[in-house]
């Protein structure tokens, strides 16, 4: 029987919040850490009411939360972490991955990745200045993949609590396939090191169980796209042996449903308006219609409701998943 590798959920921006994230692990599991969105980072700022709400431990209480920071110098980023810290985390995810034309255009996410030399006097500060775990969130590069090999070089530097790399190059942001040779030439050369986690398509647990196969000695998986098509993922690559016996389908379609429910019951009770808590639902549904047969037609339904009573209406008349 194949090992499995710590299954992690990427962070992605309005839609892994906590709210979402407490659904996941209710009604599915599976996820053995959740990355929260980026906190962007200001020298002489403190968390905002809506950033600090998400990270929360009393909101996070069922899980393993690892709160995710976005900045573009040292200064930022420690002022930020301390007070991360002092909610009792001790260990900070560092975002350098992020291709958002609005944050590279400040050298932050991956717009870091243009300057191994800044980038490398960034996490000098950060690593001399603090006490806590600092994981990295990284891409292979800024335009070329051929850039990995002087970032690579200067995470070796650092005593990484883990390497996340996501296994395309910012000019790709989400686009065509994810080159994960060059996670399994760095597991060659630097998982002695620190723990590498791969991110990048992975869809399905056949996919997840490619990975394995073709990157030994990999820490861990991280999946966001994939997550919010497939609430069920986790279960379903925890539920096999191997690649071959992957595509059993672990949906229950009551299950899928109560899930949606606890999600607008939250988000309700919080933003107390339809319209907000709208806006919350139907970003997850470009992903989640996909389950569906005749997806498009569904996904104009929920985009058009104007009420969450006719949003439910939608889901509580779902056709059975079209794997079943």
């Amino acid at each position: 029987m194949m090992q499995i590798p710590i299954l992690s959920l990427a962070p992605m921006e309005g839609i892994t919040t906590y709210i979402f994230r407490n659904a996941l692990q209710k009604y599915y599991g599976g996820v053995d850490e959740y990355f929260s969105p980026f906190i962007s980072a200001h020298k002489n700022k403190n968390l905002s009411n809506k950033e600090l709400r998400d990270i929360l431990p009393e909101n996070n209480a069922t899980l393993t939360l690892i709160p995710q920071i976005l900045c573009g110098n040292a200064e930022d980023f420690l002022n930020t972490a301390s007070q991360i810290a002092m909610l009792g985390y001790q260990h900070i995810n560092l975002n350098f991955g992020c291709p958002s034309g609005t944050v590279t255009s400040k050298g932050k996410g991956s717009g870091i990745l243009q300057d191994p030399h800044a980038m490398e006097q960034i996490l000098d500060k950060i690593f001399s200045s603090t006490n806590l775990s600092i994981s990295i969130k990284t891409r292979l590069g800024f335009d070329f993949y051929e850039e990995w090999e002087d970032l690579l070089a200067v995470y070796k530097k650092f005593p990484l609590k883990e390497l996340i790399i996501h296994a395309r190059v910012r000019e790709d942001y989400y686009k065509g396939t994810a080159k994960y040779i060059y996670v399994k030439e760095t597991l060659d050369g630097a998982q002695d090191l620190f723990p590498i986690t791969y991110n990048g398509d992975i869809f399905s647990a056949g996919d997840a169980f490619h990975f394995i196969e073709e990157l030994p000695g990999i820490h861990g998986l991280m999946m966001g796209r994939g997550f919010i098509t497939n609430p069920a993922l986790a279960k379903e690559i925890r539920n096999h042996s191997s690649s071959a016996d992957a595509s059993t389908f672990c949906h229950s379609l009551e299950t899928f449903k109560a899930f949606h429910h606890e999600i607008v019951e939250n988000y309700m009770a919080f933003l107390k308006d339809d319209r907000n808590t709208l806006f919350k639902i139907k970003e997850l549904w470009p992903y989640m219609a996909t389950l569906f047969p005749d997806s498009q037609k569904l996904l104009k339904q929920i985009v058009k409701c104007g009420t969450v009573r006719e949003y439910l209406g939608i889901l509580n008349s779902l056709p059975p998943f079209q794997n079943q």
